[in-house]
């Protein structure tokens, strides 16, 4: 991802736009990301973060993979990644999902930027 790449980024219901916090934490999450990959080419990392930028100061969980950086808005600690990507792709593709009982909350909004 280079700084000028696009983000694919959903709405957050809480401001009524795309979040301008989210999608700065996931330029910064993606330099890192190009960082570790020149040491660690198959580096993967999971993680939690803090939108200060957010009036509202959202917890989100990142996620850093072979296919780009996802962030993940306004979920709970114990989110399970997995099924916040699952989300995240049939929400993009138009379709109707649910998440099972303990893979944490739907999140409120989220960025993706796919690898090249």
């Amino acid at each position: 991802m280079t700084d000028n790449q696009e983000l694919i980024s959903t709405i957050c219901p809480r401001i009524g736009r795309v979040c301008p916090a989210a999608e700065a934490m996931a330029r910064t999450l993606a330099r890192a990301d190009r960082c570790a990959r020149q040491a660690v080419p198959d580096f993967e990392m999971t993680g939690q973060t803090a939108l200060d930028g957010c009036a509202l100061h959202c917890a989100a969980l990142f996620e850093l993979s072979g296919q780009g950086v996802a962030l993940y808005c306004g979920v709970e600690a114990d989110a399970d990644p997995k099924a916040l990507a699952r989300f995240a792709r049939a929400h993009l593709e138009g379709k109707a999902v649910a998440l099972r009982p303990g893979d944490g909350a739907l999140p409120l909004a989220f960025v993706l930027s796919l690898a090249a």
